[in-house]
Parts: structure tokens; sequence; C-alpha cells
């Protein structure tokens, strides 16, 4: 589960950090979960669902096995 704020700033560009994301991805398990913090755009949902995360937005996921 990624928990957001992704970028340091809101007025920051998106796309370093996506690439940064892209980085991290390989090293995690299926399935990724996100959600977006106060300084993310809704603009980087598809690119991080090009990654392999489900982005969740106002919807939640049940029946996950516990870690």
């Amino acid at each position: 589960m990624l928990t957001g704020d992704y970028r340091g700033r809101p007025r920051d560009r998106f796309e370093a950090t996506l690439d940064g994301l892209a980085r991290i991805r390989r090293y995690l398990d299926d399935p990724v979960y996100a959600v977006l913090g106060n300084h993310d755009t809704i603009r980087m949902v598809p690119g991080l669902e090009d990654l392999g995360i489900r982005v969740l937005v106002n919807e939640c996921e049940t029946g996950l096995a516990p870690l």
C-alpha cells in the first residue's frame, strides 16, 4: 500500500515522481494499491496504473489477505 504525497510540493512536476515510483515498483510484490495525498494530482493516476499500481479514488478494496 502506497499512502500518498509522492512529491514534495503540489506545484512540482509529477513526471519525475512517476519515474522514481517506477524504480521502486519493481521491488514490490503484487497487488500494489495506492491513494493520492494532498500534494498529488489526479493526473498521476494513469501513470501509476500503467506501472501496475491500483489507485483507489473514493473507493476501497475488501478481502485482502493480512500481511
